[in-house]
């Protein structure tokens, strides 16, 4: 059930639903003059105890309503998964294996990701690509797993929103095909996307239009909001809003015209409470990248397109890419580029940022 090809576009795509760790997004494309316009949108911020489990399953009804209040057209959906439902796995597989393809390859996938998942309650539902081939060893296949229950449970979500749910799509191909659209890599371009998301940070690095490393990347924007409310003293909530009306210091910059502001002092100690989360993450994105670039040296990379409710934060998508040393740009400044394939209005009231996974989601079938 879970989707994991780059298919055929329609004229207009199925419901793209996203089912976030603070929100749930649906969006529908049509595609027009080579590339794809975002027709429909709905939105939903949900609110909750950021302390207590961040698991978030919104009923039926809540998907319902989202779906019908704004002009979606027919009833069939692709539903992302996200971590941490669904995992990933980088595999090295003998090449006889990859190259007979079908059952075989699925087979040897299914046990290698079972073992790997570590759970015997329940096989669980596997999918794969295969990557192009790297220099020396080198993963070439990406195998994913999800337990049976989470799927069920997402498609029943689904179906009490009367929706029909054609294919579960997990979010690291979800995102690689929303990256694909703004840039439009060439097939020998390393470049990736920074999803900084609620739950956690995600890392999808892609070879062309095929990711080839899918990892989490570290904690998310609500374990910076727990950390800022503790290095603040002050409710998670007031911390929520610090962080999205101040966010972190400004790096790399020399700024000699006087003493710092009461914002400016209250960004530095933001960025004080974060360091050590976010350095986490750089470490993870550069260690990634580096590995990378080793299975396929002579690639240029172009840098990360960083989306979901981080990305927003002010200075964060500098500071990341300051210390990565290579581009890192936010989703919304590739529109209307040179190898833009998609048009978004911000007439539709969210940010290109925090769509960007229903986009890719919706762009699946």
């Amino acid at each position: 059930m879970l989707a994991t090809v780059f298919k055929k576009k329609r004229v207009l795509t199925p419901v793209g639903l996203d089912i976030g760790a603070c929100g749930l997004r649906a969006v529908q494309l049509l595609a027009v003059d080579g590339g794809w316009s975002v027709v429909a949108l709905g939105a939903c911020e949900l609110t909750g105890d950021l302390e207590g489990e961040d698991v978030l399953q919104p009923s039926g009804q809540l998907v319902r309503v989202v779906t019908t209040r704004e002009r979606f057209r027919g009833r069939k959906t692709v539903a992302s998964m996200n971590s941490p439902d669904v995992s990933y796995f980088s595999l090295e597989l003998p090449a006889g294996i990859t190259e007979s393809g079908g059952g075989q390859l699925d087979q040897v996938v299914r046990a290698e990701v079972s073992r790997l998942m570590g759970d015997d309650k329940s096989e669980p539902v596997t999918r794969c690509w295969c990557s192009p081939a790297g220099r020396g060893p080198s993963p070439n296949v990406v195998g994913i797993g999800a337990s049976p229950e989470s799927v069920r449970k997402l498609l029943r979500t689904v179906d009490e929103a009367r929706l029909h749910c054609v294919a579960v799509e997990p979010a690291g191909l979800a995102l690689a095909r929303f990256g694909s659209v703004l840039c439009r890599p060439r097939a020998d371009e390393l470049w990736g996307v920074l999803d900084l998301g609620g739950r956690q940070a995600r890392l999808v690095v892609c070879l062309g239009d095929i990711p080839v490393l899918v990892r989490s990347a570290g904690a998310g924007v609500t374990e910076w909001t727990r950390c800022v409310a503790t290095t603040l003293g002050v409710s998670v909530k007031s911390a929520e809003v610090h962080l999205r009306e101040h966010g972190v210091a400004s790096v790399g910059v020399r700024d000699s015209r006087g003493p710092k502001s009461s914002r400016d002092s209250l960004s530095g100690l933001i960025m004080g409470g974060l360091r050590n989360t976010l350095r986490s993450t750089t470490l993870e994105a550069e260690r990634s990248v580096g590995y990378m670039r080793q299975c396929y040296p002579g690639r240029d990379f172009s840098g990360l397109i960083a989306v979901g409710r981080g990305s927003l934060i002010p200075n964060v998508v500098e500071y990341f890419g300051h210390s990565l040393g290579f581009e890192v740009r936010r989703a919304s400044a590739l529109l209307g580029g040179d190898r833009c394939e998609l048009t978004y209005s911000s007439g539709h009231g969210q940010p290109l940022e925090m769509v960007g996974l229903a986009i890719g989601t919706a762009l699946s079938e």
